[in-house]
C-alpha cells in the first residue's frame, strides 16, 4: 500500500511480481500490509500519519523508497527513520533507482537482484 502518490508501490509490484497494488486505499480484506513510502519529508510524515490513525498491527513492513540519488539522509530526515524502524516488525529501505524516473517498472538488471534480494522468504511469505 502506498503511503502517498509516487511512493514506488507500482513499480515495485511490477519488478517483485508479489502481492495486490491497492494504491493509497487500505485493503478490505487486509492481511499483512506492506507499506511503501519515498523517504523524503512528505513520505514520512504521511507514514507517521497512518501509524496514529491505523495503528501498526496489521504492518508487516515499511519499504522506504530514496528520494534522491546517492545521497545519505538529511540528519533530521534520517532520525525520523530512526523512530519509525522503532515501531515496525520489519523496515526495508530500496537505494534510488534511476530507470524509475523514465520508465515506472523496469530497472536494470542489476538494479531488478538488488531489489530482488530485499523479498527474503519471510518478506514473501507475508504477501
Amino acid at each position: 500500500m502506498g503511503a502517498h502518490g509516487g511512493a514506488g508501490t507500482s513499480s515495485m509490484r511490477a519488478v517483485v511480481g508479489l502481492g495486490v497494488d491497492c494504491g493509497r486505499t487500505w485493503p478490505e480484506h487486509p492481511g499483512p500490509v506492506v507499506l511503501v513510502a519515498r523517504t523524503h519529508a512528505h513520505g514520512l510524515e504521511c507514514v507517521r500519519r497512518i501509524f496514529a490513525e491505523r495503528g501498526t498491527a496489521s504492518i508487516f513492513a515499511l519499504v522506504l523508497v530514496a528520494d534522491a540519488p546517492g545521497r545519505r539522509l538529511p540528519k533530521a530526515l534520517q532520525e525520523q527513520v530512526h523512530v519509525l524502524s522503532g515501531v515496525v516488525t520489519h523496515l526495508r529501505r530500496v537505494a534510488w533507482i534511476e530507470d524509475w524516473r523514465t520508465r515506472p517498472g523496469h530497472m536494470s538488471a542489476a538494479a531488478q537482484r538488488a531489489l530482488e534480494q530485499l523479498v527474503d522468504t519471510n518478506f514473501a511469505a507475508a504477501t
